[in-house]
């Protein structure tokens, strides 16, 4: 699940860690199912440690091209737009997108991805392909390491988003990130090897 708000005009956008300028997007909250090797859970999180688990800076400054068929005969159009200024855009336009895919892991192929604006104005084919971009990336792009405190369900009330109620996440373990590590897989690999030779 993602909610995205379009950032208030008299705001800045968080600085990034790597100091480069990030879209004008906050993350109010995304859930996410992780397997953390012996059985799922729900974490959830919000602002930068959201934007983290999504790689929203990583993939913000890509070309929008990436693999969007935008043309109504289906062929590829090169903009010259990133995908940070197409998100910029889409929630100038909508104000809050939500995001829920349905598919039950481990099919996270978002076949069973649903769209929705609060202004009641309906998604284009675009703005659906980009938010799926997205969640496609966050679901199979890198490892991160996550540290994470046991959460009430209650809690997320306060973020005025109805939270899906349905499997895996009604019966996994809630969770809320509190920091959030990217990984490289062959150095964590060659620490944890180094750990099993010294034990």
């Amino acid at each position: 699940m993602l909610v995205l708000d379009s950032y208030p005009n008299d705001l800045q956008t968080p600085k990034l860690t790597n100091h480069s300028k990030g879209p004008k997007v906050k993350v109010r909250l995304a859930g996410f199912i992780l397997d953390d090797g012996s059985s799922l859970c729900c974490c959830w999180a919000d602002d930068t440690r959201a934007e983290l688990m999504l790689r929203l800076q990583e993939v913000a400054h890509l070309n929008a091209s990436v693999g969007l068929k935008l043309s109504k005969d289906g062929s590829s159009t090169n903009l010259q737009h990133t995908v940070g200024s197409c998100l910029e855009k889409m929630l100038k336009k909508h104000t809050t997108v939500i995001v829920r895919n349905y598919g039950i892991p481990p099919d996270f192929s978002c076949r069973d991805l649903e769209v929705s604006s609060v202004s009641g104005k309906v998604l284009g084919r675009l703005e659906e392909k980009l938010l799926k971009f997205i969640t496609l990336n966050a679901c199979w792009k890198g490892t991160v390491n996550v540290t994470a405190s046991v959460l009430n369900p209650d809690d997320l009330n306060g973020f005025d988003v109805e939270v899906p109620d349905f499997y895996p996440v009604k019966n996994t373990q809630m969770l809320w990130i509190n920091e959030v590590i990217q990984v490289d897989p062959l150095q964590e690999a060659w620490r944890l090897y180094g750990d099993l030779v010294n034990c």
